[in-house]
């Protein structure tokens, strides 16, 4: 991989380039050139004065590189080619002169009827060859040549063996031979190519050689444990009841619920395309702890160092589940959400059966601005964040695309279940949080903190049945914070340093609180608008394309003829929440109230682009570069 050996497109010197004659299927040529060396060195380098028509016995000849090697020890004047191996079915349609069959137990292998051999190509070596050597009765000289070590790396010979025997025994490799020897030798096997037929060979699939442990579910479970969508929006209701309101709650939410339905099944789209690891979460981490410990102690005052502290043990517990537990995150993923599901009915359940009710007028239809807004529908729209932020996240299964079974198309559907599950779960709580949370105006200056465990106690009236809803909440949006930090191949083959300076960073930045809340806030709110803007852009790019008329590469999830009516759905949305995300919550704005996300989202994006044009597009080689080109 270091060499880009894997990828569709690679630097190389010009002294490296090889041409090819008329003729020759550079596929062939290219797949053939590894396994061919492998003999033509041996043959070329590694013998000594082989007669005109020599015989030679290939052990291993089954193997890729002991199927051309037949074909290549005829071209070198091969009289008579016998070969070796455990698959006596394979070895008659590879055109030999005679076989030998390798028993189970190399020492029942019947190496009698060998004759005269002058050369011995060997890429099993090990206990196969000790008795085939201990076996061999040639009258001539023969040399065998060492290639392989299919069989074992260790040869155990009798002395007996070379003193009654007419044998030379030699390796190849690197180190026997010369690279511009090597070097030499391509010239001359490319122009063997067009000799050497074509046979298939059969391969294992992918995830037989790499270990895939994510399948629908599991993934599913994880795209919805990281998104938490009822968990986040009722969390962060205050901003919705500022500005909108109970009205403004539920009907934003269903309309952002919509508009992230097309930006989903556009990014849904581009996964099919290149399923490749790498993207943005989000997750609060302090979720209702402040606001449990203020219901059930009053006099409790909260201090900055306090929420920094919880940032940091949360994080570290997070960092547990990506070291040690990493190889249990499938399993852990399904039972998260089958708490994930519970925890909404037991949530839910409690609230219907004992809360008293608003209406469904005051639900429905009464929208507030108590954000100072100058007209209603401005105060609507900046309370959008309560739903914005509560339905990020359905893309996240792209964290794990290269543990998914599957994924071009695993991925796509997990991308698009989650959306519409979690939308319906969150839409579903938020009417429920309008009918039970009595008058919004009691409960936004709530002493907790958290408009919703006000409405919860007032539901309830019991401190112990609100601490167990709060608790259920946290315990799912801490399995969500576990699973933004789970982009690591499951087992210990893990990215440890990656890990832990994550956890390092994460820990510095969570100091700024201590500091200031104001700036603390800016740095955290700032990639939601980030990860909107690479949104915007990626769509953006889908959309030009299909407005010129240029082909998609090929996917196996698709939108379809509906796909640029979707995409444009989708930018006209975000570009619309977009806008307002970097609106204060309040009027008239201050220093502290004010939205600061705007001047750090702008700085960065200037930075950012000066140093691309400035350096970074003589070195960057876009995720373009990984998706093969159809056009």
């Amino acid at each position: 991989m270091e060499r880009g050996t894997m990828a569709d497109r690679v630097n190389i010197p010009k002294r490296n380039v090889r041409p090819l004659s008329e003729g020759t299927d550079p596929v062939q040529a290219a797949g053939i050139i590894n396994p061919a060396l492998s003999s033509w060195m041996a043959f070329k380098t590694r013998t000594k004065d082989l007669p005109a028509h020599f015989t030679v016995l290939i052990v291993g000849a089954t193997s890729a590189s002991g199927r051309v090697a037949i074909s290549l020890a005829r071209a070198l004047g091969a009289k008579r080619v016998i070969g070796a191996g455990r698959n006596k079915s394979t070895m008659e349609t590879l055109g030999l002169d005679d076989t030998v069959v390798i028993a189970d137990k190399s020492e029942e292998t019947d190496w009698s009827a060998l004759g005269d051999v002058d050369v011995i190509l060997d890429y099993v070596y090990g206990p196969v060859t000790a008795h085939l050597l201990t076996s061999l009765k040639s009258r001539r000289a023969t040399q065998h040549v060492h290639v392989g070590a299919l069989s074992g790396q260790d040869l155990l010979l009798p002395g007996a063996v070379l003193r009654s025997k007419n044998l030379t025994i030699r390796g190849s490799g690197p180190g026997a031979w010369a690279m511009h020897e090597m070097a030499q030798s391509i010239d001359e096997l490319l122009a063997l190519v067009k000799g050497i037929p074509e046979q298939p060979i059969k391969l294992a699939k992918l995830e037989d050689i790499e270990a895939r442990n994510f399948r629908f579910i599991s993934i599913l479970g994880f795209s919805s444990t990281a998104m938490s969508t009822w968990e986040i929006v009722l969390s962060s209701t205050i901003f919705g009841l500022l500005n909108g309101g109970l009205a403004g709650i539920v009907w934003g939410f269903f309309m952002v619920w919509m508009g992230y339905c097309s930006v989903f099944a556009s990014l849904a789209e581009m996964a099919s395309i290149c399923h490749r690891q790498g993207a943005y979460e989000r997750g609060p981490v302090s979720l209702g702890f402040r606001g449990l410990i203020v219901l059930n102690n009053p006099d409790y005052i909260f201090q900055r160092w306090h929420g920094t502290l919880l940032v940091i043990a949360i994080v570290a517990f997070a960092v547990l589940f990506n070291t040690v537990f990493a190889k249990h995150l499938p399993v852990i993923e399904g039972l998260v959400l089958i708490l994930h599901l519970l925890g909404f009915f037991g949530v839910l359940i409690p609230l219907w059966v004992l809360s008293p009710r608003n209406t469904a007028g005051v639900v429905f239809t009464r929208f507030d601005n108590l954000g100072g807004w100058p007209t209603q529908g401005v105060s609507f729209m900046v309370g959008l964040l309560t739903s914005v932020y509560g339905l990020l996240g359905a893309d996240s299964a792209v964290h794990m695309s290269e543990e998914i079974r599957d994924a071009s198309i695993v991925l796509p559907r997990a991308t698009m279940w989650s959306i519409v599950v979690n939308g319906a779960f969150g839409w579903v709580m938020v009417i429920t949080f309008a009918f039970i949370a009595g008058n919004p105006l009691d409960i936004v200056d709530s002493q907790t903190g958290y408009p919703f465990i006000d409405a919860f106690h007032n539901a309830t009236g019991s401190k112990v049945g609100t601490s167990v809803m709060v608790g259920i909440m946290i315990v799912n949006t801490t399995s969500s914070v576990i699973s933004t930090l789970a982009t690591v191949k499951p087992g210990w083959n893990i990215p440890l340093n990656a890990v832990l300076v994550t956890f390092c960073c994460t820990a510095l930045l969570s100091l700024i609180n201590i500091g200031s809340t104001a700036a603390f806030n800016a740095v955290s709110s700032m990639g939601t608008n980030a990860l909107l803007t690479t949104y915007i852009i990626s769509i953006g790019c889908v959309v030009v394309r299909r407005l010129r008329s240029l082909p998609l590469p090929a996917r196996r999830w698709s939108l379809g003829r509906a796909g640029l009516f979707v995409n444009l759905i989708a930018l006209a949305f975000l570009l619309w929440i977009w806008v307002f995300l970097f609106f204060p919550q309040t009027t008239p704005v201050t220093l502290s109230t004010m939205n600061w996300n705007i001047l750090i989202n702008g700085g960065v994006m200037i930075l950012a682009l000066a140093y691309y044009y400035l350096h970074g597009k003589r070195e960057y080689t876009g995720p373009v570069a990984l998706v093969k080109d159809n056009t």
